[in-house]
């Protein structure tokens, strides 16, 4: 008697509901923008800002430096209905993620690069999972549950999200930033974090610590509430980390630091090294087989060789679907049990995404003498198993990873000021050519915009080396009509509402392989704490910006929320 018994590998949905769990603690979408037009200069008609004003643009500016972090180690813990999870993950400026997670018994290492992210578990993870699937072999389930433990396990997107997008500095940055805007702060105080003073600002029921001075940086998130982020948001954004220190396990919180470029390189090394010693044997769950056999299991007379033949579908279980493309490997391995013993067999085979093939392998079983003629019956088993690679390119995995190194390390230097290695450098004379383009400009609109509005140029450089251009702005997100028969020089307009030097900035943070080279204002910098219809300061819009050196203060100030500078350049 042959009987075969076909099994199909989907069990690990089931860990969904868990995962989801330990995932749905950190979850995000990132928001930002800047408003407001430049007012004229009239100091009578400024207040002073009041206590919560003057944390709110502390805690914006803290958001702004957050948003353009290199890397950061990312850990912590949080309540949830099915107890506390514990995370410890880093997370670079290019959405390289490495680290655990752990809640209920259960951790999770994760690994997030190339816009996949895969898990990998102890088999009593994957026994839990397999436990739960009503359907399936006891013996496949078994040996499953070793296979998925002894590899990195690919997973869809819809089970926890993308934590590479979701823990990036911008993404958390927005969402705090969105917060603030609709909640305002609704209290102020004063705290400290290990034995640094904070101001502590609380944002409905969020509570943050910013430093007590400018540059500000935010220092510890109480009750944070996170969201999972959309792979569509992604764009060319910097990286993201954290570390908390030691907390009240009765509440959520982080602290966030900073990895300086000693620690984002041996981030690098771990995650480069955990690629090449085991991604090469990833399996891939988001794919689900169906084995049906195909004409029997073959063992001629006399030989003891028995073959298995199967039909092996495949259907995607991940978002993408029916409509997916592309091919799946996929690896069959046969248990066939004989009268006398038990042997495997294996085969390997590329198919097409939701299609079908035949699979085959070849095992020896001691089989019995047959005594009589014609047709001898023995009972001959077979299990089949099938798991779909990863197929993971561990050498374009590497290269990818050395050049998020390098882009990551570059601004971890510059921002640790070994310098910024920027192949093209400014000075204060190319600023003050810039200065002469925003007033040649300027001098070209209405007489009120002229006076009390703002005109700005920049010189701006590919940070790979690959061209330089300059942009201009004004307070308005469109070309003034004055300027319709100007000639720009070549200048691309930046789009976007606030004072023309945020709207520099604003530019740089959509386009962030590009870096200011020189620049310049034609009326003075608005500084901190005063200034009308300004969020942030410019002043501190720029020193957040990595190796920026704002220029010499030689220039009268009217008022008291205008500062002295009108240039910036990289050297």
């Amino acid at each position: 008697m042959n009987r075969f018994t076909a099994v199909s590998r989907s069990f690990v949905a089931v860990g969904r509901a868990s995962i989801a769990v330990l995932l749905g603690v950190l979850l995000l979408l990132s928001a930002c923008t800047f408003g407001g037009d430049r007012e004229p200069d009239n100091e009578a008609t400024t207040p002073p800002p009041s206590p919560e004003e003057g944390a709110a643009v502390a805690l914006t500016s803290a958001l702004d430096r957050l948003e353009a972090s290199p890397g950061l180690h990312y850990k912590g813990a949080f309540d949830n209905p099915a107890g506390t999870a514990n995370v410890d993950l880093r997370v670079s400026g290019s959405g390289v993620t490495y680290g655990s997670m752990s809640d209920s018994g259960a951790t999770l290492r994760i690994l997030t690069l190339q816009d996949r992210t895969l898990i990998r578990a102890g088999e009593a993870f994957w026994k839990s999972a397999a436990s739960a699937q009503p359907a399936g072999d006891p013996k496949i389930k078994a040996e499953l549950t070793k296979r998925f433990a002894k590899s990195w396990v690919a997973i869809d997107a819809r089970v926890m999200g993308d934590p590479g997008l979701t823990l990036r500095p911008a993404n958390v940055a927005g969402q705090f930033r969105e917060q603030l805007r609709q909640t305002g702060v609704t209290a102020v105080g004063r705290g400290t974090v290990g034995e640094q003073q904070s101001t502590v600002v609380t944002v409905g029921s969020t509570i943050y610590h910013v430093t007590s001075n400018s540059p500000y940086r935010l220092l510890k998130v109480e009750h944070p509430r996170i969201r999972a982020a959309n792979r569509a948001t992604r764009g060319a954004v910097r990286g993201a980390a954290f570390r908390v220190a030691q907390r009240d396990p009765s509440d959520d919180s982080l602290d966030f630091g900073e990895m300086d470029p000693s620690a984002l390189d041996g981030f690098y090394d771990d995650v480069e090294n955990e690629a090449k010693r085991e991604l090469g044997k990833a399996v891939d769950s988001r794919v689900k087989f169906n084995a049906t056999l195909t004409g029997g299991i073959s063992c001629p007379f006399g030989s003891g060789a028995c073959t298995v033949r199967a039909t092996v579908a495949n259907t995607l279980t991940a978002a993408q679907g029916a409509g997916a493309t592309g091919t799946v490997r996929a690896d069959m391995t046969a248990f066939v049990t004989g009268p006398s013993n038990a042997k495997t067999c294996t085969d390997s085979k590329t198919m097409a995404v939701n299609s079908s093939t035949s699979m085959s392998c070849v095992v020896r079983l001691v089989l019995p003498r047959c005594n009589k003629r014609g047709v001898c019956t023995w009972p001959v088993n077979a299990n089949i198993m099938v798991i779909a690679r990863a197929d993971v390119n561990v050498t374009a995995v590497t290269k990818q990873l050395r050049r998020d190194r390098s882009v990551d390390g570059r601004l971890a230097r510059c921002r640790a000021g070994q310098g910024c290695g920027y192949p093209v450098k400014g000075s204060k004379a190319g600023a003050e050519a810039a200065r002469a383009d925003a007033e040649r400009l300027a001098g070209k609109r209405r007489q009120r915009q002229c006076q009390n509005g703002t005109v700005a140029v920049a010189k701006v450089a590919q940070k790979n080396g690959d061209g330089t251009k300059k942009i201009v702005a004004t307070e308005a997100p469109t070309r003034p009509d004055e300027w319709t028969d100007v000639d720009l020089g070549g200048m691309e307009y930046a789009e976007y509402t606030g004072h023309a030097e945020a709207s520099i900035i604003q530019w740089l943070k959509h386009n962030a392989n590009w870096y200011i080279v020189e620049g310049a204002a034609q009326r003075n910098v608005c500084q901190p704490g005063e200034a009308p219809n300004c969020d942030v300061s410019c002043m501190e819009q720029l020193e957040n910006v990595e190796g920026l050196t704002i220029g010499p203060a030689e220039f009268r100030s009217g008022t008291r929320y205008k500062s002295r500078i009108r240039t910036f350049w990289t050297e």
